[in-house]
């Protein structure tokens, strides 16, 4: 059903305009309210249209398909406490016990559904959003470190008697240390193994070849050195002393090779013996 009109005094029609009903309305019948900012659901469907915030860790896939990464792959470790940010929507929260540095309140706790305590969180900074104009854009950025525990059926966070539900957390890039990385050296690859941080370690190589388990079948370890480059030392650990070979051919090592200790008597009776030999040969000819 269409209706038009003229309006008063107007001596001519406006366009036909039509009418929905509860039987007319909703997806595709062109009415706006069935719209979120004159957008269609479909448009939120799409990841191209993604452009506020960061993904939580949470909502990345642990196991993925064939990819590519530019330039540089870097592994780290915590260097102590894991850090963890951990998101609050349409909160602000800035007094206690969400202060950091709080004397009175060195943590907070995560609880689950039963108000059970199931971690300790120091709280390092807090990050807010306070929207002046939509109280629903508002949230709080807890960025801190878990000193006891885990997030395992955590709900809240806060002191037993004021604690707040959140919404995610993830893992946060501080407290951290490198412990190598796979990169491109202008256009050449390297691997590069071991921490840069003041602390000496072991890097190495482990290789798993045996059908039964084992932690490894051989290594390759390298150890010592100091601030110049080719300065440290590299291990081989293999079976035995003929484990390690170049094109199926024995590497010639210590464990391997033995060498005869002749005095000069000896060497002179050998030099004795070969030109006996020699001249018995000659005679003969």
């Amino acid at each position: 059903m269409y209706l038009r009109g003229s309006g008063n005094g107007v001596s001519t029609w406006n366009s036909w305009a039509k009418v929905w009903t509860s039987l007319s309305d909703g997806v595709d019948s062109g009415m706006d309210a069935d719209k979120l900012d004159n957008r269609q659901g479909d448009w939120y469907q799409n990841a191209l249209n993604i452009n506020y915030g960061t993904l939580s860790d949470n909502r990345l896939p642990r196991f993925i398909s064939e990819t590519k990464f530019r330039d540089k792959v870097t592994i780290k470790a915590f260097a102590g406490d894991p850090k963890f940010r951990i998101y609050i929507s349409g909160q602000i929260l800035n007094t206690a016990p969400f202060i950091p540095g709080d004397p009175n309140n060195p943590s907070v706790n995560l609880y689950n559904a039963n108000a059970q305590g199931v971690g300790s969180f120091v709280i390092d900074n807090v990050v807010t959003n306070d929207d002046v104009n939509d109280n629903f854009n508002d949230f709080t950025i807890l960025i801190g470190r878990l000193t006891s525990g885990n997030f395992a059926g955590a709900l809240t966070v806060g002191t037993a008697s004021n604690r707040v539900e959140f919404d995610d957390f993830t893992i946060e890039d501080g407290n951290t240390l490198e412990v190598c990385n796979l990169h491109s050296d202008g256009g050449v690859g390297q691997l590069q193994l071991g921490r840069k941080d003041g602390n000496a370690t072991t890097p190495r190589i482990l290789f798993n070849s045996s059908q039964l388990a084992a932690s490894y079948n051989a290594k390759i370890e390298a150890s010592g050195g100091n601030a110049s480059a080719g300065s440290g030392s590299l291990n081989v650990d293999v079976v035995n002393a003929n484990g390690f070979t170049i094109k199926n051919q024995v590497v010639w090592n210590q464990g391997n090779i033995q060498f005869q200790v002749l005095t000069h008597q000896t060497m002179l009776y050998n030099v004795m013996d070969l030109v006996t030999s020699l001249l018995e040969q000659s005679q003969q000819t």
